[in-house]
């Protein structure tokens, strides 16, 4: 056989430009869900003030003492009329200083005295957060589906260093006045280079927290009689009995008491009670200690509140501590305020890089004279419809129009309503500014629906503060829309 004869029996022209549209359909859409993870993960770094925005009747309160944390667990019990299992009290604290209650079918926000104020809702802040765990699939796939985006996207980080040897020595250099493809590639590459250290650390915990999931169940499954949440008990848990025999109220107090006398250092974040109301109740407190990048230790007491030790998250062995840091490693949820806002803009500065990369891609493809005007226009569809549908969810939310699973149609459905139009429709160029205009006017819509439905409620800082980077980011949507712009190779 000739050494240049191809193994590869030859295929017809019009199979091999179908295979190839395939294959660069199958990295849009593996390009897509790493973009809408790197999105939604950017907006949840600031989760629980997104909450607090959706739900501005929460007072602003000083931390509560330990008899209103028990006042507060006492009132939702009791205004709960559906049997619950646990309630958790998420405490006020100098960073959060809003208090929320809640049990198995009810939130409430509460005020300095442990009283209920409004019931609490955030269910478009719930939706981001499904979304990015798991992209509203199945929990258990989606989470590894998730995990296995992370290993991927690890692989990108690695094969693109590879790819390119002189990253690092062009680190600093944008030409000017150059083709779209030699803007699109420096924009890329610089954006790489320099937030390096950011990618890896979010591909790496993305890729751990994910996997962690399906990594335990093959363990449960083999070594522990098919007991997935076994593992994860190892990490995490303290296992107590299960006793449904009815028993007197819980000592909260006593609990939050030992928690300011004994571990005063310590600012306590979560209280969860288990299995209210049993024998076999039991209490854990989850405290931020200064300094240590965790999502928490937990504090374990018994029924009565006394206490019964910690898991050894802070102080145990070495790869329980490394597990658990893999949270606010992923979601920022360490040092000051500022750490987390810089985690936001790397998080969009993520997406632009992804975004980028794609559009190499494509114009590759167009200087080799393949047709990409369709799938250019499918990835401005994705890019910019992702933006547009959380947009047009959060107007739903706020507005009492969808909730739920409503919301999730609302997403889905409206990012595949762009991806339908821009193949009817295939330019790149409109689908941005539509899209772009369309995520701006439904952004504003919800700041006035908002405003309507709680004028005069939500005078605390950080609804203030999200009230006016909503309203900045709908003007910037809006102006890029309308602002003139050169024609590029891919419009």
């Amino acid at each position: 056989m000739n050494a240049r004869t191809p193994i590869w029996p030859k295929v017809a022209p019009n199979l091999a430009n179908r295979a190839i549209s395939g294959h660069a359909l199958i990295g849009i859409i593996v390009g897509g869900l790493l973009y809408i993870l790197s999105l939604t993960g950017s907006l949840l770094v600031f989760q629980d003030e997104l909450g607090w925005w959706e739900s501005p009747q929460a007072p602003a309160i000083a931390p509560l003492s330990p008899e209103a944390v028990e006042a507060a667990v006492r009132a939702v019990a009791a205004a709960d009329a559906q049997p619950t299992s646990d309630v958790v009290v998420y405490l006020s604290r100098p960073d959060l200083p809003r208090a929320i209650v809640a049990t198995d079918n009810l939130s409430f926000s509460v005020d300095g005295a442990g009283l209920l104020v409004a019931p609490y809702q955030a269910g478009w802040t719930d939706f981001v957060t499904a979304l990015h765990y798991y992209l509203h699939l199945p929990s258990t796939f989606g989470f590894v589906l998730v995990g296995l985006l992370g290993a991927v996207m690890l692989g990108l980080i690695f094969t693109g260093l590879l790819s390119y040897p002189a990253i690092f020595r062009n680190a600093f250099a944008l030409r000017r006045n150059g083709s779209p493809r030699t803007a699109e590639t420096d924009l890329h590459n610089r954006l790489a280079v320099w937030t390096l250290p950011f990618q890896f650390a979010i591909a790496f915990s993305g890729a751990w927290i994910g996997l962690f999931v399906l990594v335990s169940a093959l363990i449960g499954q083999l070594d522990y009689d098919g007991d997935r949440g076994a593992v994860s008990d190892l990490v995490y848990g303290w296992s107590v009995p299960s006793d449904e025999t009815p028993a007197p109220f819980p000592g909260i107090a006593a609990a939050m008491r030992h928690m300011a006398t004994e571990a005063p250092a310590a600012t306590p974040t979560t209280l969860i009670v288990h299995d209210i109301g049993t024998a076999g109740q039991h209490l854990q407190v989850i405290a931020l200690h200064d300094g240590e990048i965790l999502l928490g230790e937990y504090y374990n007491f018994d029924g009565a509140g006394a206490f019964q030790g910690t898991v050894g998250l802070s102080d145990g062995a070495f790869g329980k501590q490394v597990a658990i840091a893999m949270y606010p490693i992923h979601f920022g949820r360490f040092g000051v305020t500022w750490t987390r806002i810089a985690y936001v803009l790397l998080g969009f500065v993520l997406c632009i890089i992804i975004a980028t990369g794609l559009n190499l891609s494509l114009i590759k493809r167009q200087q080799k004279g393949d047709a990409t005007k369709r799938l250019a226009a499918a990835w401005a569809a994705l890019v910019w419809g992702a933006p547009a549908a959380l947009a047009i969810a959060l107007l739903a939310s706020v507005s009492g129009v969808a909730a739920g699973a409503g919301l999730i149609g609302v997403f889905w459905g409206g990012l595949a309503l762009s991806l339908a139009l821009s193949a009817l429709w295939p330019n790149r160029g409109a689908a941005t500014r539509i899209l772009q205009a369309t995520a701006g006017a439904a952004l504003l819509a919800s700041l006035a629906v908002q405003g309507a439905i709680h004028d005069g409620v939500g005078a605390a800082a950080p609804v203030l503060a999200l009230t006016a980077v909503f309203g900045a980011v709908a003007v910037a949507l809006g102006a890029a829309a309308f602002w003139p712009r050169p024609r590029r190779d891919l419009a």
